[in-house]
């Protein structure tokens, strides 16, 4: 889990890519219908209750993983599992703890 911290903050602090390419990473892409989709380039873009989510759903048969930050929050989340199976009551159990979790 800690690999993926490091990463996701050396993605934002311009360790990976250029701060002009993590703008366009972050940035919802516009549709040839004017509709706004909830990618940018690589990750997802979301706003909730808790401010803009940006993140990365990672999945396989074998694992899911879930890489989302509230950068405005400080606050990033990492959820491994090593199984092939959705577990949304785990998902809706962390979307619940995320007011706990924020600094």
């Amino acid at each position: 889990m800690g690999d993926l911290l490091l990463w996701s903050e050396a993605l934002a602090n311009g360790k990976v890519v250029s701060p002009e390419s993590y703008q366009k990473m972050i940035t919802p892409v516009q549709f040839s219908d004017s509709a706004f989709g909830p990618l940018g380039y690589g990750l997802y873009v979301k706003q909730d209750a808790y401010g803009q989510q940006i993140g990365f759903l990672g999945a396989e048969a074998s694992f899911h993983s879930y890489l989302f930050w509230y950068p405005e929050k400080g606050l990033t989340v990492v959820l491994l599992s090593n199984t092939g199976n959705v577990d949304n009551k785990l998902m809706a159990k962390l979307q619940a703890e995320i007011p706990v979790l924020m600094p």
